[in-house]
């Protein structure tokens, strides 16, 4: 039985000339779609509103071949678009519409990181009930692919930090870090030392909260995150401003 899929659109959304070309002799079937969602993956941090216009085309096109999980993916897009522009409720209806179209194409794997997304989504809107909710339903789903699992599972222990619960924050962290070091997923391991070295400011073991940060510093400079970097010099500097060494804090 085939999935109705929802909103088909009929004029085309119009990509730049030198994009245009790349798709000249590609064939509207479900490749078409997959090349189209993997350029726009590509632009998401170059110009958010490129890789929507991208993604767009995707769900213009995906109904007209039935192609239910290209389509969800394209949604799933046009939402971390809007999340990278901190739009949130814009993404929050896209991730919506994404799950249930992964839904109805049996795909959990899918559903599940999707889920993650509205989670953290509802954490970024205060809403840590239903945060929650979202985030253990997505580590479920996603229990085949431990690379995804171990970043969820991280995402659950921040949240527990933000629900003052720090032993259960804990827990989570160190299931996210047993296993991302596991598969040796470098990146999700600085998290996780990120994380865990918020965890031990907020219990006040500052040594402890030290070596962390420090093992999420060196590892950030390795993979060249200047994000997570920008992040784990603000974790130092609570911990000495908790300190009272004022001088190390503003360095």
């Amino acid at each position: 039985m085939l999935c109705v899929l929802e909103n088909p659109v009929h004029a085309q959304t119009q990509l730049p000339d030198s994009l245009e070309q790349k798709f000249v002799d590609v064939p509207r079937d479900s490749t078409y779609i997959d090349k189209l969602n993997n350029l726009a993956t590509d632009y998401l941090g170059l110009s958010p509103v490129l890789s929507r216009r991208i993604a767009t085309r995707a769900t213009e096109v995906a109904p007209e071949i039935r192609y239910v999980r290209g389509y969800a993916r394209s949604l799933k897009i046009i939402g971390n678009t809007y999340w990278t522009e901190g739009v949130f409720e814009f993404a929050q209806n896209y991730y919506l519409l994404a799950a249930r179209q992964y839904q109805n194409a049996g795909d959990s794997l899918g559903l599940g990181q999707v889920y993650n997304n509205i989670g953290l989504i509802y954490e970024k809107m205060g809403n840590y009930e239903k945060a929650l909710e979202y985030l253990t339903l997505s580590v479920r789903l996603i229990k085949d692919d431990q690379k995804a699992q171990s970043a969820i599972l991280i995402n659950i222990g921040e949240l527990y930090i933000l629900l003052n619960n720090f032993p259960l924050a804990d827990q989570y962290i160190e299931q996210g870090l047993a296993l991302a070091t596991k598969i040796n997923n470098k990146k999700t391991v600085a998290f996780a030392y990120d994380a865990l070295g918020i965890v031990n400011t907020k219990l006040k073991y500052y040594q402890k909260a030290l070596e962390c940060f420090s093992r999420a510093e060196e590892m950030s400079k390795s993979l060249g995150e200047i994000r997570l970097l920008i992040q784990t010099y603000q974790g130092f500097a609570d911990v000495y401003r908790e300190l009272g060494l004022y001088e190390k804090a503003e360095i």
